[in-house]
């Protein structure tokens, strides 16, 4: 446990015409709570975009108590919370995938058990829930199982089977072998686990995180909600073919194809176990439906931020003169995020070349975020801006107060290769500071889609330009355009905050998450 509160009194909560009580569990060390957040590699642990929305909610609902499910790869993991403590959030639990300090139970087992175990195993990749229930209770479930899984899996019959499994396969029996332990460890670290109780369990995100909550709803016979801030399984199956792709035959080509079906799988159970799922925009809600998520029971619900967090950013550049389209002042460009490859920091350096190359006013870039996750990607982003002779313009401040960033930033550059709905977006416009981005995620809804107002009219107020991702030229040219175009400029900067205000408010969203909490509990 990285962390654990003292308990106080039982909590009464009330909601309008609504009322709850709490209990507490057994355990004093993680009493009943009424909403368990499951997180993967995010809160509280690590920065950034999940981990904000994640804290956002808790923060906006001090009425429910909280606990915590980390699940992390191993003990090497990030463990020191980086948020500030919130009195109702009682406890925070974490489950290593790779621990190896797991004992595996030892049992000879029948070959009919075993076949049977595989039955309901290729049952799973249907995803239907009373195949999944019985498979859960029968074999993992620690309160009602019949058999513990971890027996078969380690049997020698089991391991007979997947030598004949896979005697078509270009692969020794020592790669076999270890390749078996792979998953049998993950299986046990992830599996074997007495969940916390909660009133309703909330994953955000599919894959493990969004697994383990499916099993905690089912072991407490309770309801589970999905979060999908962009879609896992695509992801990783994207990630496994970068990975695996140039492997004909072999262990390799054996792991891949284990690989994708153990996601797939994965996925599959997480979206028929779930209640409700939400997602940031409509198309990622659309696009879900190809890993198993069904349409009619997803919910858009966007990220949103305090606007009045922003007040004095905006105010700031309201007051400020746009002297420098007169070629009388420097440009302050900026980015905000962590210095990670899927931020396209290189994209962004080679763009501020080639920006330095072809345009005929002074500039600065300044980059704010977190550099401790990739060091050696930091490095090589470092390395190239010294290649360039960029160091006497680019700049890294490490993590920085984002609204007090943005008071004296001319533009904000987002350079990324992926994204889903980008809170960096909404904070740059709550300010009043134009954007260029990449045409990722909901990014073009976000700056540039029509807004319907009360009348059931629509109004164009675009708040910035969107390019080509992972295109550094257009990218600089892009930079060009919007800053030798002063009346798009300052649309831009007017435009912003009404987007905000419109659609993005952090109250307004959270009145969808006490809805969903409300309806599930």
């Amino acid at each position: 446990m990285a962390r654990s509160f003292k308990l106080g009194n039982l909590v009464g909560l009330s909601f309008g015409k609504n009322s709850y009580s709490v209990e507490f569990s057994q355990d004093p060390k993680r009493p009943l709570v009424d909403v368990c957040i499951f997180t993967e590699g995010t809160y509280p642990f690590v920065k950034g975009g999940v981990s904000s929305v994640i804290h956002q909610i808790i923060e906006n609902h001090p009425h429910l108590t909280f606990g915590i499910v980390h699940i992390a790869w191993d003990k090497k993991s990030p463990a020191k919370n980086l948020y500030p403590e919130l009195p109702h959030i009682k406890w925070v639990d974490k489950i290593l995938l790779n621990d190896e300090t797991k004992h595996l139970p030892s049992a000879r087992v029948k070959k009919q058990d075993v076949m049977n175990f595989l039955k309901l195993i290729t049952k799973l990749g249907k995803a239907q829930r009373p195949d999944i229930e019985t498979f859960y209770n029968d074999y993992i479930n620690p309160d009602k199982r019949k058999v513990d899984f971890r027996t078969i899996i380690t049997s020698e019959n089991f391991f007979s089977i997947m030598m004949d499994t896979f005697t078509e396969y270009d692969i020794s029996l020592s790669d076999l072998y270890w390749l078996q332990k792979e998953y049998i460890l993950l299986a046990s670290s992830l599996f074997d686990h007495k969940f916390p109780k909660a009133r309703v369990y909330h994953s955000h995100t599919n894959g493990y995180a969004g697994l383990a909550a499916a099993m905690a709803a089912l072991q407490h016979n309770r309801k589970f909600v999905l979060t999908e801030h962009s879609l896992y399984i695509r992801d990783v199956m994207h990630e496994i073919e970068t990975i695996f792709g140039g492997e004909g035959r072999g262990v390799n080509s054996v792991r891949k194809q284990i690989w994708e079906q153990w996601f797939s799988i994965i996925g599959k159970i997480t979206y028929a176990i779930s209640s409700q799922n939400t997602y940031l925009y409509d198309q990622i809600a659309d696009d879900a439906k190809t890993f198993g998520s069904e349409r009619q029971r997803s919910i858009i619900i966007p990220n949103g931020i305090k606007y009045e967090q922003f007040e004095i950013a905006r105010k700031k550049q309201e007051e400020r003169h746009p002297t420098r389209f007169q070629g009388k002042a420097s440009w302050k460009l900026g980015f905000i995020g962590r210095i990670v490859p899927v931020k396209g920091v290189k994209d962004l350096l080679l763009a501020t070349n080639i920006l330095r190359k072809n345009f005929n006013q002074s500039f600065e870039m300044h980059l704010i975020g977190p550099a401790e996750e990739d060091p050696k990607y930091y490095k090589e982003c470092l390395e190239l801006t010294k290649k360039h002779g960029l160091e006497d313009i680019v700049f890294f401040h490490g993590p920085q107060n984002v609204a007090k960033f943005l008071e004296d930033i001319d533009l904000v550059v987002m350079s990324s290769h992926s994204e889903a709905l980008p809170v960096v977006v909404l904070e740059a416009m709550a300010a009043g500071v134009p954007i260029i981005s990449t045409d990722v995620g909901s990014v073009q809804d976000i700056l540039c889609a029509p807004l319907a107002d009360d009348s059931e009219g629509t109004s164009v107020l675009e708040a910035g330009l969107v390019v080509p991702p992972q295109n550094p030229r257009e990218l600089a040219q892009g930079i060009i355009r919007l800053l030798q175009d002063p009346e798009s400029y300052e649309r831009y900067k007017a435009n912003g905050p009404k987007r905000v205000q419109h659609s993005f408010k952090i109250e307004d969203i959270m009145k969808k998450y006490t809805g969903l909490y409300l309806e599930n509990l």
